[in-house]
Parts: structure tokens; sequence; C-alpha cells
């Protein structure tokens, strides 16, 4: 054997040498952090992360919020009788919604004609219909009271 293929196998071995080397410290450290990582699971108990109950705690009070919420619009925006002016007639809170109240009976109990989804009903003061509690009727007016809101549904339009 001559010196260049002599030193050429020894380049060679030494090169796999490291090659084993590196590789062995690499997949023992690797072993390493396996075995820590299966201590901390042994461990913990499981749904003990913070990191995770954190979020879950926080994204249920935002469901919670949400589900709580409710969207109210103050003044309907299809509803022509605020933009129409008619002559001496002024037809602002004249029961612009779903629900619409057209005559009011007094004398020794009070009652009032509702339509609400294409029924008439005739209620009293007490009564609840479309979500709300009729809290006041009069010959002119109505008072009808609905998440918090009082509404006055005006029976006959005012004439100035």
């Amino acid at each position: 054997m001559n010196l260049r293929t002599k030193f050429l196998w020894n380049m060679i071995i030494l090169i796999s040498l490291l090659v084993v080397g590196y590789t062995g410290y690499h997949l023992y450290s690797i072993y390493e952090k396996k075995i820590e990582l299966w201590d901390t699971y042994n461990i913990e108990t499981t749904g003990t992360d913070k990191d995770l109950s954190i979020k879950v705690r926080s994204l249920e009070d935002r469901l919670l919020a949400q589900a709580m919420y409710k969207f109210k619009v103050k003044n309907i925006p299809t509803d022509l009788t605020k933009v129409i002016a008619i002559d001496g007639a002024d037809f602002a809170n004249y029961g612009v919604s779903s629900l619409r109240f057209s005559a009011g009976i007094t004398g020794n109990k009070q009652y009032a004609i509702a339509q609400f989804r294409e029924q008439t009903i005739k209620v009293s003061i007490g009564d609840s219909l479309a979500g709300g509690v009729v809290e006041n009727i009069s010959s002119t007016m109505v008072v009808f009271l609905k998440d918090g809101e009082r509404i006055k549904h005006l029976l006959t339009p005012k004439l100035d």
C-alpha cells in the first residue's frame, strides 16, 4: 500500500469516527429530551395546562358576552313616517313595529286591541305580548314595556 492510499483510508476512518460521534451525541440529546417530556407527562394531570386553561376561559367569557348581547334598533331605518310629512298630522311613534295597537277601551277594566303576526288580540294591563308587557291603557295611548324600555304607542295620530 502506498502512502497516498494509506492517507485516504486514514481520512475516511477519521471522518467516519467524527460522524458517528456527532450522531451519537445528537441522538443522546434527543433521548434526554424525550425522557424529560415523558416525566413531565407522567407528573402532569390532564387539563392542568395553564396556557390552555387561560385561553379556554377567555373564549368562554367572549362566548357568554356574545350570548348576552341584545341588538336593538332605536330608530327603524325603514319607517317612512319619520320622512314623509303630511300636513297637520304627526305620525311619530304611531306603532311602526310588527306589533300595533289600534284602540283603547276604558271602563271598569281597560282593554286595548292589538295586531300581532296578523292576529287581532284583545289585551289588558299586565298581559304579555311580543316579548313585552302592557303597562297602561288609555283611550289615546298604550304603554308597552319591552326589554326594560317603555314604548308609548299612540292610538290616534296627533293633529296640530
